[in-house]
């Protein structure tokens, strides 16, 4: 038999453990794994001696659109690039638009099969009560089974994106709850809290970046976390907790996942790295939300990792440049660009640090990712007809942030200058090398879109998480 691709001598990661062997791999499929190749036929052999070889990350928080200065179908050109550069070969972007999704969905499913290199999924973000009423047809019609909410008072904004109050929240969970396998996002922070703590920062002209963590304290992120778990918990409705930033909630989480709740929680690359002291450029440039803490809460989240509280790891990804992002703090657009920098921070700071070892990495940008939003079996794994989507690392390559070496529409990073060690040298998507040695291939066929069916994982019992 002819294989299309062999990598061989690789240190294959999975979230049981580490071990040497040849992947083979034939129409964008593993086909066969196996530490003793010999005479074997192929178009092409990778020898990846001293490299480890993990799934291809899935991130699972990617903002496209209305983030840049682009336009959807450029952001997918773009931002892709980025996505492989970082070991990323499958992504979730969410989609925010008013009135029924059904045809603006169905458009920017459409520019995927025409501009993506990578697979993509769409969560929906949730505005008002037509798109609530419509949940079951996104379900059936456009293939998409989660749905995130900003939580706010009806007619307030987070963040220029309409809120939903606890009465729409409840009704949406209601629908959630009567379709198999789907789930709820939430963005946690109460905006009652931050409108009381924000105003006296504003009078007071407070422009540092430090202000921005003030005016949205971790009390907003805890009061709103608890809130959510617990009306979630009585509609019987699978929930995330999207960008999880501070400690305080951690053993309320704990102890309801104990409980057997379908809760699934989320951190963030920057949440594991940076800080409210974290220098930049333009304190704009820092601005996100959440926003940035203390040392302390960055090492719980660490160790939330390590212990499994903390399920799995998005980017929060939105490329914006620098003109885009603005220059006034508390006007600039909160978000960070970051899809290029996850895999390599989990590595760095992580892995090298010896905070959390390797099969944990191949678990919260993999493994889970795929099994929580119904991805799995073809995605987050290396196995015998698993989609053959694999990320080729060199643990002991440092490299210091440059913006242009991340292949992003973004002209900054927020972790420029910063020297990063652990990287992607070689990253394949259903079998096509799309990134080796800092160049992004974008010849051949294009990436797909991921019509979801709702996760059969989601629902467990006593305390038992979607991990091996």
């Amino acid at each position: 038999m002819r294989y299309d691709l062999i990598i061989k001598n690789g240190k294959i990661v999975k979230t049981g453990g580490v071990f040497e062997g040849d992947i083979l791999i034939v129409q964008g499929r593993v086909s066969g794994i196996t530490n003793s190749i010999q005479n074997v036929d192929a178009e092409q052999i990778i020898d990846a001696k001293d490299l480890f070889i993990f799934p291809g990350v899935i991130d699972p928080h990617v903002h496209l659109g209305s983030y840049s200065n682009q336009d959807f179908s450029a952001d997918l050109r773009s931002e892709t690039s980025a996505a492989v550069v970082g070991g990323v070969t499958t992504f979730i972007c969410f989609l925010k638009s008013e009135g029924s999704y059904l045809s603006f969905a169905k458009t920017c499913i459409e520019e995927v099969g025409k501009n993506s290199l990578i697979d993509i999924a769409f969560h929906l973000i949730l505005l008002d009560e037509i798109q609530i009423e419509e949940i079951p047809l996104y379900v059936k019609e456009l293939g998409i089974t989660s749905f995130k909410f900003f939580r706010a008072p009806r007619g307030d904004t987070v963040s220029t994106i309409q809120g939903v109050d606890d009465g729409l929240l409840l009704r949406a969970f209601q629908k959630i709850s009567k379709e198999e396998g789907c789930l709820a996002i939430i963005h946690a922070e109460d905006l009652e809290v931050i409108r009381e703590v924000s105003q006296k920062l504003r009078e007071e002209g407070r422009q540092d970046a430090k202000a921005w963590s003030e005016s949205r304290p971790s009390l907003c992120e805890e009061m709103s976390v608890c809130s959510g778990i617990i009306l979630a918990r009585h509609m019987k409705t699978p929930l995330c907790i999207a960008h999880l930033s501070a400690a305080d909630s951690l053993e309320y989480i704990a102890e309801s996942k104990a409980k057997g709740f379908p809760l699934f929680v989320e951190t963030c690359p920057h949440y594991l790295f940076l800080t409210k002291d974290s220098p930049f450029k333009r304190e704009p440039l820092g601005k996100v939300n959440p926003p940035l803490r203390g040392s302390s809460d960055r090492d719980s989240l660490w160790k939330a990792i390590a212990r499994g509280i903390i399920d799995y790891i998005g980017s929060d990804h939105c490329p914006y440049t620098v003109e885009s992002k603005g220059k006034d703090l508390w006007t600039a657009r909160a978000g960070l660009p970051g899809i290029g920098l996850l895999l390599p921070i989990l590595l760095s700071e992580g892995v090298n640090k010896k905070r959390i070892e390797m099969e944990d990495v191949a678990r919260v940008c993999s493994y889970n990712p795929a099994k929580i939003f119904g991805l799995w079996p073809e995605k987050g794994t290396i196995e015998v007809g698993s989609d053959a989507d694999l990320v080729l690392v060199d643990l002991e390559r440092s490299v210091e942030v440059k913006p242009n070496y991340l292949h992003s529409h973004s002209d900054y990073s927020p972790y420029e200058g910063y020297r990063i060690k652990g990287w992607p040298v070689l990253t394949i998507s259903g079998g096509r090398i799309l990134y080796k040695d800092g160049q992004v291939f974008h010849t051949g066929k294009k990436g797909k879109y991921l019509s979801r069916k709702g996760s059969r994982e989601i629902r467990f019992r006593n305390g038992e998480s979607p991990r091996s």
